[in-house]
């Protein structure tokens, strides 16, 4: 926990860590002069890495998660998800309430926050019928096309998940709140983000690219240029997935 807790030290300076040192236990007994001599990182983030060790209080977070009732998994941790380590700005932890995706085809439904009827109705349909084949729905809980997509897994009688841009806790927009308790009885919400982090606009995009990781396709739907769907579509090409697209009428 404490490896993946520091500010400033990303995944690829994570990476190179444990391939100069083995094991985050490894890790943790360096000195500063240790770590400078390896050539893994900067003196600045070898004294970052020392100066951590101090400030990390682990009984603290752990009571913290537990009063929200959340689980945690590092990059290290057998629980952390597959499909994140494939790519290359993987999140060093994530944090979840209710289940995490399981092993099953998994299909993002992204789209506009201000959609129309016709857009509804169709992220509703197509959640709900490919729920109800056993295909898992990703989507991101906003309003508009995300919550439908939700939304219609959950009348289909499927498993769906939620990918947030604020902690896992935190019900994001609020009027979403029965939304996110079902979700939570018929899969879950996940996060990057630790406990008691507010929704702020710079995690949104970033918060796509774990979308389009935890699907085999993303299907896109009433897409605005410039958007976040379209931004999750570009990244879901990065990573060698299928796109599939409804315009608006």
């Amino acid at each position: 926990m404490w490896l993946c807790s520091i500010e400033g030290i990303g995944s690829a300076a994570i990476r190179k860590l444990i391939k100069q040192f083995g094991t985050p236990e490894e890790v943790y007994k360096k000195t500063e002069e240790e770590f400078v001599n390896s050539g893994v990182v900067s003196a600045r983030e070898a004294k970052m890495l020392i100066n951590s060790k101090r400030q990390f209080r682990y009984r603290a977070m752990r009571e913290k998660m537990a009063s929200y009732n959340m689980h945690s998994a590092s990059y290290f941790s057998e629980q952390y998800p597959e499909r994140f380590r494939q790519i290359p700005d993987f999140p060093k932890r994530i944090y979840w309430k209710g289940q995490l995706p399981q092993e099953e085809v998994r299909i993002a439904i992204v789209g506009a926050r201000n959609c129309s009827h016709y857009g509804r109705e169709t992220a509703r349909r197509f959640g709900c019928e490919l729920a109800g084949e056993g295909i898992g729905i990703i989507s991101g809980m906003a309003r508009g096309i995300d919550g439908w997509a939700h939304q219609g897994a959950l009348e289909g009688g499927g498993n769906t998940y939620a990918v947030l841009g604020n902690s896992a806790e935190i019900c994001y927009p609020k009027e979403h709140r029965r939304l996110y308790e079902s979700i939570l009885k018929q899969g879950g919400v996940l996060s990057e983000y630790p406990p008691e982090t507010p929704a702020m606009p710079v995690f949104f995009p970033m918060r796509n690219r774990l979308i389009s990781a935890l699907s085999d396709g993303v299907l896109v739907v009433e897409a605005r240029r410039k958007s976040g769907s379209l931004i999750t579509a570009d990244q879901a090409l990065e990573q060698g997935k299928d796109i599939f697209v409804i315009p608006g009428r």
